[in-house]
């Protein structure tokens, strides 16, 4: 045989992403024995970072030889540079090996090798600004993706790589090796995964043998479409779980009979592979009315959702065939479907490192590559859980405060634009205003702008007065750190922007005394009150007539002050001459006539334009510094050549006599 793994437990690709989603919406509600719980909103308020990021529909695809993990992420990011809101929107995956390891109960779980940050995929998450049509520089998209790997890694695409795989049958008292002496079940030698891409399968093949090989070649159980789960165990693996359910006490039942029920107990069973449809069971079967060897082949299937087990007993066994058939077939139920009902057989499987369970009918029991198969349909859960929490979008509204205006010509009127939102969501904002006709983005991204429009200077004719002026657009969009947009608009007129003013000290309702004068501002850019002459002059132009091309308004009269210098007025009137004297003589000469009132005040002229600059002044003097310190010694310079061999010098006194001679004369 060439498949040495006792136990083998595949999976189709909906059943193991379905496991995926049923531990995250657990981890969602509370959390679980995973390494680190999952999080459904990802944030950084570190100044460096900011950003905040939902993440949704996790997905396990394959790809080629390799399992990808996968989430939709979105989301914004605010730079440390700038005061703008940048939205990233996108997929992110990594790719990664499955394996095995253990759980706290020394089950054999499967998960995703741990990865590393640099295996985060970043390519497919778009970064975009909302406040203008241009993409993002490359700049934001760099540190964009770089703020998201580190946070999506840690608090998310970790936690997900950590989360089981696969399911186990609850009936299979399987373990991996214990850190301590204790031993639950049957301790697995070797665990190993296999991947069929082609098929889109994952296979956990599992042995209790020490010589087991280490290949496990890939074999397809899920032969039937409608299964999407097949448990297979070899006759090996079949033995020791019988003889693990022996010692433990756990082969027992009752077999119902006209004399009432009967317990039994098996003391020891095994099983053997005859053909494709037959097994050759042999055991001792204990009982009230004593001990039955049974040792006789042993016909298993499913029929019409039913499952068949019927022992080929010889004539010796005949008298104890009912009991028989109901003790082996309690133990191929306790081995393959052992959740009780009264209907279609079922299985329960268990999700590693978890509570959950899942129940599972039965499809069908057969012998296949030398394994006993079973087929299973695990239900599909639907999963409603919001991984999402809904953030409200940003609902701006924009409040109009004039509040530089002037009734002079030339001098600006200045309104100021606030922002205020009805509904708050991942703060900090960025406001982006666009004012003008084109309009043009503003550069402060506040929640206040201004708004200067200088009105005009010359004196213009009243149908061009009464034209409506052209209105200054207003478009603003509240962008959210997470990248959520909300948008509101409006429309700036002068009438509009001076409709908050209150009156000025000159007009006639404050009491002062109104005279019509010529006035070359425009007089519907301006709050004054309008005389009944003006009036008298729009039903003319209505009529068709024209009069004039100059605009009134009322100018104040302020009253006279004793340091007030006035201007002459005319000269009166002659007096009415004499009435004749009497006796012809003239009359009296006339009164002389009143002098003439004071004329008003002049009003005082607008501002003059700022003057051109001055010419640049002389270049100044400074005297000179003090002088530097000396600078380092040089190198010292090379060896000169050897001068010439100087005269030869006096010659010099003699010398002392020297000592005498050390040695002794001999005489002759």
């Amino acid at each position: 045989m060439l498949n040495e793994h006792d136990f083998v437990v595949q999976l189709r690709h909906e059943v193991i992403s379905d496991i995926q989603l049923r531990v995250v919406d657990q981890s969602i509600t509370r959390r679980t024995v995973l390494t680190s719980p999952i999080t459904r909103v990802v944030h950084s308020h570190s100044p460096f970072s900011r950003m905040r990021a939902h993440w949704d529909k996790p997905r396990l695809e394959f790809a080629g030889q390799k399992l990808r993990l996968a989430t939709t992420v979105r989301g914004g990011v605010r730079p440390p540079w700038k005061r703008v809101n940048l939205t990233a929107d996108g997929t992110v995956h990594l790719d990664g090996m499955p394996g095995v390891r253990s759980t706290r109960r020394n089950l054999p779980l499967v998960t995703l090798a741990r990865p590393k940050r640099s295996d985060l995929v970043m390519d497919e998450l778009e970064v975009s600004y909302q406040g203008t049509d241009k993409p993002a520089s490359r700049l934001d998209t760099m540190f964009a993706r770089r703020a998201y790997r580190r946070r999506l890694f840690s608090r998310v695409m970790r936690s997900l790589a950590g989360m089981p795989l696969n399911c186990l049958p609850e009936s299979l008292p399987v373990c991996l090796k214990p850190k301590d002496r204790a031993v639950g079940g049957l301790v697995l030698s070797d665990a190993r995964v296999v991947r069929d891409s082609a098929r889109k399968l994952l296979t956990l093949a599992m042995s209790t043998t020490c010589g087991a090989s280490s290949i496990f070649y890939p074999v397809n159980f899920l032969l039937d479409a409608t299964a999407n789960v097949a448990v297979g165990l070899t006759p090996a693996g079949v033995n020791r779980v019988l003889a693990w359910l022996c010692e433990r006490g756990l082969a027992t039942g009752t077999a119902e009979s006209p004399q009432g029920p009967l317990p039994w107990r098996w003391r020891e069973v095994t099983v053997a592979l005859l053909d494709d449809q037959r097994i050759h069971l042999t055991g001792s079967l204990e009982h009230p009315g004593g001990l039955t060897i049974v040792d006789s082949p042993v016909r298993m299937g499913m029929a019409q959702s039913k499952l068949l087990v019927r022992p080929e007993l010889s004539s010796a066994d005949n008298a104890g065939e009912e009991l028989i058939t109901e003790a082996v077939t309690a133990l191929i139920r306790r081995i393959f479907c052992d959740v009780p009902a009264d209907g279609e057989p079922r299985h329960r499987f268990v999700i590693p490192a978890t509570d959950i369970t899942v129940d599972a009918p039965m499809t069908g029991l057969f012998f296949y590559d030398g394994y006993l198969v079973a087929h299973y349909q695990v239900p599909l859960a639907r999963h409603d859980t919001m991984l999402t929490i809904a953030d409200p979008k940003p609902a701006p509204t924009i409040e109009i405060e004039p509040t530089g205006p002037s009734d002079v010509p030339g001098v600006p009127v200045t309104v100021r634009l606030t922002a205020h939102l009805r509904s708050y969501g991942a703060g900090p904002y960025d406001y982006a205003w666009w004012i003008g006709d084109p309009p043009r983005l503003r550069r402060n991204h506040g929640a206040t702008a201004t708004v200067r429009k200088v009105a005009l200077t010359e004196a213009v004719s009243v149908p061009a007065v009464l034209d409506s002026p052209k209105p200054i657009a207003v478009t603003l969009k509240v962008i959210d750190l997470l990248g959520q947009v909300g948008e509101t608009t409006t429309e700036l007129t002068y009438p509009a922007m001076l409709a908050a003013l209150p009156k000025t000290p000159d007009s006639p309702d404050a009491g002062h005394s109104a005279v019509p004068v010529q006035h070359s501002a425009v007089a519907p850019m301006l709050k004054l009150p309008i005389t009944t002459a003006a009036v008298a002059v729009a039903g003319l132009l209505a009529a068709g007539g024209v009069i004039g091309t100059a605009i009134t308004k009322y100018a104040s009269v302020p009253a006279s002050r004793a340091d007030t210098v006035t201007v002459p007025g005319p000269t009166g009137d002659h007096g009415t001459p004499g009435s004749p004297g009497a006796s012809g003589r003239p009359g009296d000469a006339g009164a002389t006539g009143s002098a003439g009132s004071v004329g008003p005040q002049g009003s005082v002229g607008p501002t003059g334009p700022t003057g051109p600059p001055g010419p640049p002044g002389p270049p100044g003097t400074c005297p000179p510094g003090p002088p530097g310190p000396p600078g380092p010694a040089g190198p010292q310079g090379p060896t000169g050549p050897q001068g010439p061999t100087g005269q030869r010098g006096p010659t010099g006194p003699t010398g002392p006599v020297g000592p005498p001679g050390g040695g002794s004369g001999q005489s002759t």
